[in-house]
């Protein structure tokens, strides 16, 4: 897949009067919008949950959010956990040990935080949750809720 312009959804391009038929998408994917802000899957640890609730209440409140992307955006959650969690516990011991030999290793949460920190910024920018995917992300007009996405 070549870099390019970002695709600009149907409904967007004909309320800004570009939309052109010889350059649509024919079965444009719509994604159903949620009704309601959902409840954090079980799976969630805390923290995650938490995270969740903040995240999904921001996205609901944009119109930005969509049944398709709960799962990727409870990946999103409960990597950041992952790092709150390392972060918190790296704090409280040190990014190093010594072993019984007492040489100094690296501790494997310091590793196990800057995964899950990767993995989570490589979604925050899925979802438009970094200041710079913010950028290039075009939210829906507030508008009647229905009248973007609904013919």
């Amino acid at each position: 897949m070549g870099k390019g312009r970002k695709s600009i959804p149907t409904k967007v391009k004909q309320i800004r009067g570009t939309f052109r038929q010889d350059q649509s998408v024919t079965n444009e994917m719509i994604p159903s919008r949620v009704d309601g802000i959902p409840k954090p899957p079980t799976i969630l640890v805390k923290e995650a949950a938490t995270l969740w609730n903040e995240t999904v209440k921001e996205l609901y409140e944009l119109d930005m959010l969509h049944g398709v992307d709960l799962p990727l955006l409870a990946a999103y959650c409960q990597e950041m956990a992952t790092y709150f969690e390392c972060s918190a516990y790296i704090q409280d011991k040190g990014k190093t040990y010594e072993d019984s030999h007492g040489n100094p290793h690296t501790r494997p949460e310091v590793i196990i935080q800057r995964n899950s920190l990767d993995r989570a910024l490589k979604l925050a920018t899925q979802f438009g949750f970094t200041p710079s995917a913010r950028c290039k992300i075009e939210a829906p007009a507030k508008q009647d809720k229905d009248s973007l996405w609904d013919d």
